[in-house]
């Protein structure tokens, strides 16, 4: 089978982008879709997973696969047991039903969920089950309905008859196409009070990017019939170069830019929520709040991942010559941790070693040895 280096590297860098520096093990390889590309394009049909610890060797699991790279089957150990799940697809990586089995007798299924979806892969209904003696009891039931005016403002009424919550979420985009909303109200039916005003939760989320930055401001109101106050303000941002690579993300702060912002308008101040004033200067860009970074990346010329520094820890990354990751080594208030990596002949990872901490005497013991075998299609 023919290697795919360009595919490897891709793969390995944004594999770890977005596991914070380290591989997770046998569930990294149903979590991240590029990973999945790679196991597509190599036809995986399942990977098992082994751990060794202290010269003790235990089977942890085995993933299943079709031909599209996506998880049909989940076997991992769980107590004395087993935890069995599996799945069906909709279309694409729209799950359309679970069906999870019991940990002692993996033949038997004890529950299900089952999902169906429009053109667009918006959810319509969702139904979750328990088998009682062979029959399915359904314990939740959600039901949605999506309605589009013209003027590009989506609605999506969703009502919850297993946790009795009722829910409509409005998506539209600005006039001018920069920004895109999403608002949602969440109630529940006895929340309505005898003149059929709603007491709730209201959330707005606003999307929009400029100079390769993703940002997300996202409002949480309570709501009182016709009263809505703010009591939540936040944004992260995701800020990509030119490539489309990450360089930093994180959160925007307005604590302190309120406490101006109130010096200026007192007659809005309440301790309990945010003034309709600020949250429309947030909204309009008039106030900026203090940017906090959570996660900063570093690449060579090649455009590899060199360093990651993500919430007080920082992670040196090293590579072979075909550009794959050989090992990564993090430095924290907790100790140094290392993780190596070995691949076999069509360029999977077929061994993982990782040290939790070098700083302690005779670390090498604490070693955790992974070792993956694979099947093909």
């Amino acid at each position: 089978m023919k290697h795919k280096y360009p595919l490897l590297c891709l793969s390995l860098m944004f594999w770890f982008l977005s596991m914070n520096g380290q591989f997770e093990g046998i569930h990294s390889f149903y979590s991240d879709t590029v990973v999945r590309a790679q196991l597509k394009a190599n036809r995986v049909s399942s990977v098992t997973e082994t751990v060794n610890v202290r010269e003790n060797s235990n089977y942890k699991g085995r993933y299943f696969f079709d031909t599209e790279g996506r998880v049909i089957e989940i076997n991992t150990l769980y107590g004395t047991g087993q935890n069995r799940e599996k799945r069906e697809y909709f279309k694409g990586d729209l799950i359309g039903k679970r069906i999870r089995y019991d940990t002692q007798d993996t033949t038997k299924i004890v529950s299900w969920e089952s999902s169906s979806f429009d053109e667009k892969g918006r959810r319509l209904k969702e139904e979750k089950a328990n088998i009682v003696d062979g029959e399915a009891v359904i314990y939740e039931s959600v039901e949605s309905k999506v309605t589009v005016d013209k003027k590009r403002l989506t609605c999506m009424e969703t009502n919850n008859y297993g946790r009795k919550l009722n829910s409509t979420t409005y998506t539209r985009d600005s006039i001018d196409g920069i920004y895109r909303y999403i608002v949602s109200y969440e109630y529940r039916p006895e929340d309505i009070d005898e003149k059929g005003r709603k007491h709730g939760e209201k959330m707005v989320w606003r999307y929009y990017t400029t100079d390769y930055c993703l940002y997300e401001d996202h409002v949480e109101y309570s709501v009182f019939g016709s009263i809505e106050v703010a009591k939540k303000i936040s944004s992260s941002y995701y800020q990509r170069d030119e490539k489309g690579r990450l360089l930093e993300s994180g959160n925007i702060n307005y604590e302190e830019v309120y406490m101006d912002f109130v010096q200026e308008h007192p007659e809005d101040f309440n301790l309990n929520y945010y003034s309709p004033l600020f949250v429309k200067a947030v909204f309009e860009g008039k106030v900026q709040g203090q940017r906090k970074a959570d996660l900063k990346c570093v690449y060579d010329a090649k455009g590899l991942l060199l360093e990651k520094q993500f919430y007080g820890s920082n992670c040196k990354y090293k590579y072979n010559d075909k550009g794959e990751i050989t090992e990564v080594v993090c430095d924290s208030e907790f100790g140094t941790s290392t993780q190596q990596f070995w691949y076999n002949e069509n360029g999977l990872i077929s061994k993982t070693i990782h040290i939790p901490n070098r700083d302690v005497e005779n670390a090498e013991n604490d070693a955790r040895e992974c070792v993956y075998n694979y099947t093909y299609y």
